[in-house]
Order: structure tokens, then sequence, then C-alpha cells
């Protein structure tokens, strides 16, 4: 299982027809795949939203955007509201539990950290590098290829 967590920067004062477009899409998009996550911001960087959308792997999530695209179920009409957009791959823990529907919130807490670790031979030397990792509270996902730096 993999998720793609999509943020997008927004212009300010946007949010309302931003969330009416992405409902009204979502409405012909969910056929493909369900929705895992849909937030927006109210605390730490203001207008932004973030959705989460759960596949199997890189080949189903290929497919079945090419699908939506095709069919023209997908992408919403937003762009002319977006100022930034990311897009990240994360695997989860295998601790941590499947993303399930139901009613959660209404807060979400999501960190970034940066972990040290020691290699093989013991050196501490070494960054793991997670600086798009999120934590949710269905627990921690990691970036899938984390960069690996040696500290000075």
């Amino acid at each position: 299982m993999i998720y793609e967590v999509r943020t997008y920067d927004i212009k300010p004062r946007s949010l309302a027809e931003v969330e009416k477009r992405f409902g009204e899409m979502y409405e012909k998009r969910k056929k493909y795949s369900e929705l895992a996550a849909f937030w927006h911001t109210e605390i730490g960087p203001l207008n932004q939203i973030l959705h989460v959308w759960g596949y199997k792997d890189l080949e189903e999530r290929a497919r079945i955007r090419a699908a939506a695209v095709k069919d023209k179920a997908w992408p919403p009409a937003i762009g002319e509201f977006i100022v930034k957009q990311q897009s990240d791959i994360y695997i989860p823990l295998a601790i941590s539990p499947p993303l399930k529907p139901g009613k959660m919130g209404p807060y979400f807490e999501m960190r970034t950290y940066t972990y040290a670790y020691a290699d093989e031979s013991g050196d501490t030397g070494y960054e793991f590098d997670a600086g798009s990792s999120r934590y949710f509270v269905l627990g921690i996902l990691f970036p899938e290829k984390p960069e690996q730096k040696k500290l000075s």
C-alpha cells in the first residue's frame, strides 16, 4: 500500500471555491478510487489543502489517474487558484493501521522530522532526511526513498 499526499498552496480567500469545485469533480472521480483524506489548514501554513489517495502501488496509481483524466473525471478546475503544488508518495510503517472511512478530527497534526542514525560501523555522522514526513493520527508515514547525507 502507498499513499499519495498532495499539498496545494492556494490563493487567499479561494478556499470555499476550491473545495466546492473539488467536491463536484470528486463525485465523478470516486468511481476510480476513493479519497482517503481531505483537509485544509487553519493553523500553521494557511491557504493550504491536502488530499490523500491510497493505492496498491505506483502502477495502480498511474493506471487510475490516466483513466480518470481520459474520462474527464479529474482533475478539478482549480488551477487558477493554485500557487504551489507538492505531491509526495508515502509507504506506511508495518504497524500503521490502514486508513478507513470514519468520522475523525476535527483536528489533525502534521509534523516534519529529521532523524540521525548510525550506519553499520556505528558512525553516527549520517542524517536521515525525512523533511516531508508527516504525522497522522493513524500512524507515521515515511517517504519512499529518503536521502542520506554526511553531517559535517
